[in-house]
Formats: C-alpha cells, sequence, structure tokens
C-alpha cells in the first residue's frame, strides 16, 4: 500500500474575506470622523481668529474717532466685512459706553509731563467702550467675543498740556522779574 500525501493548498475562505473588510471599513469609517474633526475644529480656530481681528479692527477704528463721536448707536452701525458677514449670519456688534475720568497725580506723571505746574492731580475725561459681535454660525448662535477698551480724550490732554506749559512760562517770568528787582541790602557809599 502506498500513502500518498496529498498538500492541501490553504486559501483565504469567503467568512475571514468579509471579516477582513469589516475591519478594514471600520478603521477607515474611523479616519474619516477623526479628519472630519480636524477640519472641523481647524474651521472654527480660523472663524474665531478672524472674528478676533474684526473685533480689534473695529477697537482701532473707533480709537481714532472724537471722544463725541464714540456712542452706542454710531458703534452698532459699524459695518462688518463681507467675509465675515458671508460666513455669518445675522452678524451684529453689540455695544456700552460709558463716561470714565482718570487722575494723575503728579509723581506718576512726572515723566510723561502730564501734570499740573502747582503739583495737582490731572481728571482726563475718557470713556469705557464694551465691543461685542453677535452672531449665527450654521445655525448656532456663537459665544460674543467681548473687548473692553478706554478711549481718552486727546483733544482735552492736549489742552490741558497746553495750559500747564503756559503756567510754567508764567511762573518762569515771575520767578525772572523777582531774581532781578533790586536788593535793598545794598550799602549805599
Amino acid at each position: 500500500m502506498r500513502k500518498t500525501h496529498i498538500q492541501r493548498v490553504r486559501g483565504y475562505t469567503i467568512a475571514e474575506t468579509v471579516v477582513a473588510l469589516a475591519i478594514l471599513g471600520f478603521v477607515l469609517t474611523g479616519i474619516g470622523q477623526f479628519a472630519s474633526y480636524v477640519n472641523t475644529g481647524i474651521d472654527d480656530l480660523r472663524l474665531s481668529k478672524q472674528i478676533r481681528w474684526e473685533i480689534e479692527n473695529a477697537r482701532e477704528l473707533i480709537g481714532t474717532w472724537p471722544v463725541e463721536r464714540i456712542t452706542t448707536e454710531n458703534i452698532d452701525q459699524l459695518l462688518i466685512s463681507a467675509r465675515l458677514s458671508e460666513e455669518l449670519s445675522d452678524a451684529k456688534w453689540k455695544s456700552s459706553v460709558a463716561p470714565a475720568s482718570f487722575s494723575l497725580s503728579p509723581s506718576s506723571s512726572s515723566s510723561s509731563g502730564s501734570s499740573n505746574a502747582d503739583g495737582t492731580k490731572i481728571a482726563i475725561p475718557a470713556k469705557t467702550v464694551t465691543l461685542q459681535l453677535q452672531a449665527q454660525y450654521k445655525g448656532q448662535s456663537i459665544s460674543p467675543v467681548e473687548l473692553t477698551f478706554w478711549v481718552f480724550d486727546s483733544t482735552n490732554e492736549a489742552k490741558t498740556n497746553e495750559a500747564d506749559s503756559a503756567k510754567v512760562e508764567a511762573s518762569k517770568t515771575n520767578s525772572s522779574e523777582l531774581s532781578s528787582s533790586p536788593d535793598d541790602s545794598k550799602e549805599t557809599p
């Protein structure tokens, strides 16, 4: 009797192929979802930066206005850039403006030259502005980005500096007149 050895060729069965395809599909789905989350995060970050730039640009513009013009009505009418308006719906400015005054003492402002010649405190009028950009993004309200800053009345500061300069000149003139007055203690020969 002869023994014949038949070698079996081992191949992949249909069940093994289906399991391998299911695992591959699960991995590819996970990678696709991860890529989607990353893209959404990048879009959100880009939009957040764009909103911050818009607020900073508005702050710079408001800072150039005369203090009398800085009102909630004027700020709320500022235009929003076309690029940002395309991405956001119902985008609008919301602001609040409150008067503020800052006092400078002679010791803290001696280097800047903002103190009065007589050493009294100077009150510098200003306005506190709180600026928000409110909008909808993909049907949801975004958290408003808020910026609070102060705008000083530079024209009033210039007037104060001019008045201080005039006082200093006047005091110099008075002191020079006093030093040039005749001395009564001179002996007469």
